[in-house]
Parts: structure tokens; C-alpha cells; sequence
């Protein structure tokens, strides 16, 4: 039992947050962007993460997840995962 004036949560048969219709735990999830690690909020998908790093309209950039390579039209279905390996090229010219 808690000392008088300090307040337990969740109260004894008291509702966790979790439980509220319309919550959503925002927990970080890491990747590794380059073989960086990267932290993330969980659930988002490759596009949220190139709009992060300013790369969504970048021309030119091949981005893999976990050694399959994801068409630019496929980036906002494909959801990331704790642990994913994200891989992004970019072409260059030169001589």
C-alpha cells in the first residue's frame, strides 16, 4: 500500500490507458538505416521514414528492407519492424 498523500496508478481496479478505446501507445522501435542504428515511432512505414530523413522526393535513390528491394510506389504500404535493415543507394553520375 502506498504512503498516505502518494497516489498508485493505476488505482486498484482502476482502467490502464491501454485500455481507453482511442489510445495508441507511441513506442519507439530501432532499425538500422545504413547499418546505423535509428529509432523510430512503431508502425510507421518506409515512407514516413524517408519524409524523416528528407528523401521522399529525392530522385535517383533505391531503398531496400531486409535485402528486398521496395518500389517507390510500394513505400507507404510497407510497414517497418523492430530490427528491420533498410538500405538506401544513391545513383551518382561521374567519370
Amino acid at each position: 500500500m502506498p504512503a498516505k498523500g502518494k497516489a498508485r496508478y493505476p488505482p486498484s481496479g482502476g482502467i490502464s490507458p491501454s485500455s481507453l478505446p482511442g489510445f495508441k501507445m507511441l513506442l519507439n522501435m530501432a532499425i538500422l538505416v545504413n547499418n546505423a542504428e535509428c529509432d523510430f515511432v512503431s508502425g510507421q512505414s518506409l515512407k514516413d521514414v524517408l519524409v524523416s530523413m528528407k528523401l521522399e522526393s529525392k530522385k535517383g535513390i533505391a531503398v531496400s528492407v531486409n535485402q528486398r528491394i521496395i518500389p517507390r510506389a510500394n513505400w507507404e504500404q510497407e510497414k517497418l519492424k523492430e530490427h528491420d535493415q533498410v538500405v538506401i543507394i544513391e545513383a551518382s553520375q561521374g567519370g
